[in-house]
């Protein structure tokens, strides 16, 4: 739900795994699809002084969520550990890139290609691969950051509506993390594919289980 506001001077880029649902559900936020900061620039539309803001996540939750919520991936890769395998044994894609564009076809030997599976500090880097997000929050404390961006931005707080895009749909996956990261192989290679968003956006690659509720 990646939105420009005008009004504001903000862009917001929809990170995806990232509850981009959920903030786009404000007064002051809209917009659609995943197009990324490079989208944006190949369009001529990030103005001086145009403030970009973005949600992430956790790397080890994130990319458990993006497999989970992807059922066309199950017939060639019906366990994580196996969807993780394919990304490794194809990561030489990822060699060079500079950032990223909604619909670049990044398949990484899956089936379908989505960013969804990319690293996300490549979704906020311009053209030329400079890193161009202002304001990044955490999904882990969505609301207390959100309330911090409103501050920044100078809107009113508004409570987030919790959105859960994967309920309803058919096949989706609930697989705790804890199950899904049995493997140190596979927590390994997922520390190594996103060691730059470990970096980044300063999540520790330790193994993660996020609570459950």
């Amino acid at each position: 739900m990646s939105f420009i506001s005008p009004s504001l001077g903000a862009l917001f880029i929809h990170v995806p795994k990232a509850a981009g649902s959920s903030l786009a559900s404000v007064s002051w936020n809209g917009g659609s699809g995943h197009d990324t900061l490079a989208d944006f620039d190949a369009r001529g539309e990030i103005e001086p002084g145009l403030r970009v803001w973005a949600f992430v996540r956790h790397p080890f939750d994130r990319i458990a969520c993006a497999y989970e919520d992807c059922p066309e991936l199950f017939d060639a890769c019906p366990t994580f550990d196996s969807f993780v395998e394919t990304i490794w044994n194809n990561r030489g894609d990822l060699d060079g890139m500079k950032a990223a564009r909604w619909g670049g076809g990044y398949r990484l030997g899956l089936p379908v290609g989505r960013i969804h599976f990319l690293p996300q500090h490549l979704l906020l880097r311009d053209l030329e691969g400079e890193m161009r997000a202002d304001f990044v929050g955490r999904f882990e404390n969505l609301q207390a950051e959100f309330n911090r961006l409103s501050k920044w931005l100078g809107v009113a707080p508004e409570t987030l509506l919790h959105k859960n895009t994967r309920k309803g749909k058919q096949r989706r996956r609930f697989t705790p993390l804890s199950e899904l990261y049995q493997s140190e192989e596979t927590r390994r290679r997922v520390a190594d594919l996103y060691a730059i968003d470990f970096a980044t956006f300063n999540y520790s690659p330790k193994y993660f289980i996020r609570p459950t509720t």
